[in-house]
């Protein structure tokens, strides 16, 4: 195990691109831990994050199930005893690439169009957004079914989730293999090539570098103290005010959209996201950009609940969805 140890600290360290890198030397070898079973690939090792003097990137990914829908990405940066700061968002993958410096995309922009996940280009624009040598992307939070595994249809963790947070109106979604299929896998590989080992109910919270499986509706209730799904789908509104006209349901949605920015900008730092005024969206589908980001920070709150140590994984070793542990049970 010793010297799978040392051949894996060389294959990180030396020869490879800076965005490859993700395995500091810095980082605390203390708690260092593998995890392998049967039909596993050996994970890379994982840390402790409790250097004082590192920076630790968590990148919050809206994931959509489809190339066709753009996934909303957030960049926060945070430090042991601090709260965690904005660094860069925007709701595609193309946008935030395309970002030249730190910062939010300007959303007066036409449309964002969807596209395949690029691990390594998001990383890599995360060190640009973030040169600092004391930085790394320690945490990659998704809000869509990833695993080491194939999945074809509901999972543990997927019924998990529905057993406690069901009846308050937030079970999830079922996965299938074509949604999101190669998609979810694609992510789930690249980001394991590049280091990330899977945060699952054997992983100690904490622990970096990683990727997990985050879910926004339950997490909500955490942010919010909430007992019941707060509603702010762009395409639920109708369902959630009946009867309403669209310029209603837009008046509505923004409201519901601040009362998750005011309540996110109580644990993230620096939020440059500003909601448009009603007046100045013409039709409700302008509404989704601001959605996707809103959700994107959600899972990078939850990538930081998660290095403070404050979250939770349901499931077990092949499929893992993590939570807040200030989520109340009904």
């Amino acid at each position: 195990m010793a010297q799978i140890f040392h051949d894996m600290k060389a294959w990180l360290h030396y020869g490879d691109p800076p965005e490859m890198q993700l395995a500091s030397r810095a980082w605390r070898r203390k708690h260092t831990s593998l995890h392998a079973g049967p039909g596993h690939r050996l994970a890379m090792p994982v840390t402790k994050c409790e250097d004082g003097g590192m920076v630790t990137g968590i990148l919050g990914i809206d994931a959509a199930w489809t190339e066709t829908q753009p996934s909303g990405v957030v960049l926060l940066e945070w430090s042991p005893g601090g709260r965690p700061r904005f660094v860069a968002g925007a709701p595609s993958y193309g946008s935030f690439l395309e970002l030249p410096e730190a910062g939010m995309v300007e959303l007066a922009h036409a449309g964002f169009p969807g596209e395949s996940p690029d691990a390594a280009a998001l990383l890599h624009a995360c060190r640009r957004f973030r040169p600092d040598p004391g930085f790394e992307i320690g945490v990659v939070a998704v809000d869509m079914p990833i695993g080491p595994v194939p999945i074809g249809g509901r999972r543990d963790c997927d019924n998990g989730i529905s057993r406690r947070f069901g009846a308050m109106g937030c079970g999830t979604h079922s996965p299938s293999a074509k949604r999101p299929g190669p998609i979810g896998e694609k992510l789930f590989r690249e980001f394991e090539e590049l280091g990330f080992a899977f945060a699952n109910t054997d992983t100690r919270p904490g622990d970096v570098p990683v990727i997990m499986e985050v879910y926004p509706h339950p997490a909500v209730l955490g942010l919010l103290n909430l007992r019941h799904r707060f509603p702010y789908k762009v395409s639920k509104s109708r369902r959630y005010w009946r009867g309403t006209t669209v310029r209603e349901r837009i008046v509505r949605l923004l409201e519901q959209f601040e009362v998750l920015l005011t309540a996110l900008r109580q644990e993230i730092d620096d939020i440059p996201l500003f909601l448009p005024a009603a007046s100045e969206v013409r039709f409700l589908a302008e509404l989704k950009k601001y959605e996707d980001l809103i959700d994107a920070l959600i899972c990078a709150w939850v990538g930081a609940a998660y290095l403070n140590e404050k979250a939770e994984p349901v499931g077990g070793r092949d499929g893992a969805i993590w939570i807040p542990t200030s989520v109340p049970e009904r």
